[in-house]
């Protein structure tokens, strides 16, 4: 057998009858070129055989959910569309079935057969395809079928009658969902739970209500009775407010007043007020009250009543005195409670015209009064507390009652400063402290370059810091102290002092000639700054001040032997101390002689007697050891000597 076009076979013998033969493995698709053709034993080969055109599919459906089954649904019958790329037939698992049983290769709607109440979570859907490949199992999104409408019942009707017209309802549902209004009634709660559910109405007008009803619709769209609210009455009395008050005092004994309903009605007055006015408008009312005789009105008061009966609560007039034949007088403006001036102004208003008589500690040339406000200026008043004063105006030969002054004190005394602790005239504290004394306490001003975070000042010694302040010179701080009264002290001019924080620096001119047989060696130092000196290690020395240049000292008598320890600090006037200068080691060779090789011999050298140069504190005589001596060099000198080796 010999086979052509995309098809072959391990099969490769025919015999003469009927042969079976098995295509090698064929990749999906449509094969119409496959050809067969036998060759028998003597090389004769037969016509071709075209093998009829077929195709092969491995390939099962792939589904995918479109539109899920709605949930929560009333819906027992519902539809789902899912979408698969092959037509087939449909497979239904789970607690779901359909009528429809085949599917196209596109999206397909179906509707599920009737269904009860519940939850369907296993429910999954198959496609196998004309040549039995099977889709995997597309599984239905989970979903609630609930045909069952929410049970309404009321709990806390409105109290009837009521005067709040925005009322309170309580309903039960045993359901959650949405709240729809009827009737005369609405709210701004829109969603109802599975309990009790206190509502509050909007604003409605004074009536009865009977037509208003709730309904609640829960999420699967079942919609409850119509619950009827008990039937209820609003009924909500004027309420009124003071608009304008009397005038008080007033001269006036038939005064205005003014105050404001929201609704209509009829006016009925209390206390000892009265008026001709007996309607109320809803809208600012303005009555005038019948004649009053002199004297204070506490216990006025208007009621208004609608035209439904309802009354509202009773609006107390704000008190007021009359004074239309007996001057009334009230303080306006009072005198401060601490001044300075001790010429003060004072305010009152009186009822009527008249003259005015002054008692207790003050008196003014102020002495007519209008029917009005009236400012007067007392006379001068020593420093003190004024807490006795009265006056009174007599207008047609009837004297008012004594005014009482407020209580006042009048202090025009300045606080009075001086110096206890000033400033060092040199410091190297950039915030230092100052200390003075005030006679009183008050607000601490301070001028010139100086400040402080200190405000208050005390009756007695003040220490203050100022505020952080560069290196200067500063002789133009002061400090005011300004009492309660307003009163200002003259400046207290604060000692010119000078804040310094740079240490001097020191470095050595001269350094102390080593070795050396002076036991009170010279030493020569510069410094920047004069200042003390200050010795340490080995050294001392009768100078202790030093100058700003070179500095040249002479230490106190030192022992013989070599000095490395001493060093030199100098402290400004600010107390700013150097760092520390270590003078270069030296050696004192005073009692015994001291030596140092001056001129080494040569090396190497040709010279066999080779001279040698050192230098001696003292004189005396020359002992060598070793390999060398000097038989012409016996003798030394206090400073270099040269000697010259016998032969080598």
């Amino acid at each position: 057998i010999t086979y052509g076009g995309s098809c072959s076979s391990l099969t490769t013998s025919a015999s003469a009858a009927n042969n079976t033969i098995t295509f090698s493995t064929l990749s999906g698709g449509t094969y119409s070129d496959c050809t067969i053709t036998v060759t028998d034993s003597s090389s004769n080969p037969s016509s071709v055989l075209s093998v009829s055109s077929f195709s092969i599919d491995t390939t099962a459906p792939s589904l995918s959910e479109v539109t899920a089954v709605t949930t929560p649904t009333n819906d027992n019958t519902s539809s789902y569309t899912f979408s698969s790329n092959e037509a087939g037939t449909i497979t239904y698992g789970g607690s779901c079935s359909s009528q429809t049983t085949s599917a196209s290769a596109s999206n397909n709607t179906i509707i599920f057969n009737e269904m009860a109440d519940g939850t369907y979570t296993d429910c999954t859907i198959s496609v196998s395809d004309n040549v039995s490949n099977n889709s995997s199992a597309l599984s239905v999104s989970s979903f609630t079928i609930d045909q069952i409408a929410p049970t309404l019942s009321e709990v806390t009707a409105v109290t009837t009658p009521t005067n709040d017209n925005t009322p309170s309802y309580t309903f039960s549902s045993n359901e959650a969902g949405t709240i729809t209004y009827g009737g005369s009634c609405s709210s701004l709660t829109t969603s109802a739970s599975a309990s009790n559910n206190t509502i509050i109405l909007n604003t409605l007008a004074d009536g009865a209500y009977s037509n208003c009803t709730i309904v609640v619709t829960d999420s699967a769209g079942n919609t409850s009775s119509s619950l009827p609210i008990s039937s209820f009455t609003v009924a909500i009395p004027p309420i009124l407010a003071e608009v304008t008050a009397v005038p008080t005092p007033t001269s006036d004994n038939t005064s205005n007043y003014t105050f404001s309903s929201n609704e209509a009605g009829t006016i009925t007055y209390g206390g000892s007020c009265s008026s001709l006015t007996t309607s109320a408008l809803a809208a600012d009312n303005t009555i005038t009250f019948n004649e009053l005789t002199d004297g204070t009105y506490d216990n006025c008061t208007i009621a208004v009543t609608d035209n439904t009966s309802n009354t509202s609560d009773n609006l107390t007039v704000s008190s007021f005195t009359i004074g239309a034949i007996k001057p009334t007088l009230v303080q306006v403006t009072a005198v401060p409670t601490l001044t300075n001036d001790n010429t003060s102004n004072y305010t009152f208003f009186s009822t009527l015209s008249g003259t005015i008589t002054y008692g207790g500690s003050c008196s003014s040339d102020d002495n007519t009064s209008v029917a009005d406000n009236n400012t007067i200026t007392f006379n001068s008043m020593a420093d003190g507390i004024y807490s006795d004063c009265t006056l009174r105006v007599t207008s047609s030969d009837v004297s008012s009652d004594n005014l009482s002054v407020n209580s006042f004190t009048v202090d025009a005394t300045a606080p009075t400063l001086s110096l206890v602790t000033s400033i060092p005239t040199a410091t190297n504290d950039n915030t230092p402290s100052y200390t003075f004394s005030s006679s009183e306490a008050g607000a601490i001003n301070y001028g010139g370059s100086c400040s402080s975070f200190t405000t208050s000042a005390s009756v007695d010694n003040n220490t203050i810091t100022f505020n952080a302040l560069s290196d200067s010179t500063y002789s133009n701080c002061t400090i005011t102290v300004t009492d309660n009264a307003s009163n200002a002290s003259n400046p207290l001019s604060v000692n010119s002092f000078t804040i310094d924080r740079i240490t001097p620096t020191l470095s050595q001119v001269t350094a102390v000639t080593t070795p050396t047989s002076d036991n009170m060696s010279n030493y020569t130092f510069s410094s920047s700054e004069v200042g003390t000196i200050t010795y340490g290690g080995s050294c001392s020395s009768l100078s202790s001040v030093a100058s700003a240049g070179n500095n040249e000292i002479t230490f106190n008598a030192m022992a013989d032997g070599t000095h490395s320890n001493c060093s030199i600090t100098v402290t400004d006037s600010a107390s700013n101390a150097s760092s520390s200068l270590t003078p270069s080691s030296f050696t004192i060779g005073a009692v015994k002689p001291a030596l140092v090789q001056v001129t080494g011999v040569p090396t190497p050298t040709s010279d066999n007697t080779s001279n040698y140069t050192f230098f001696s504190t003292l004189a005396g005589t020359i002992s060598y050891g070793g390999s060398c001596n000097s038989t012409d060099n016996t003798s030394a000198t206090a400073g270099n000597n040269t000697i010259t080796f016998d032969a080598l």
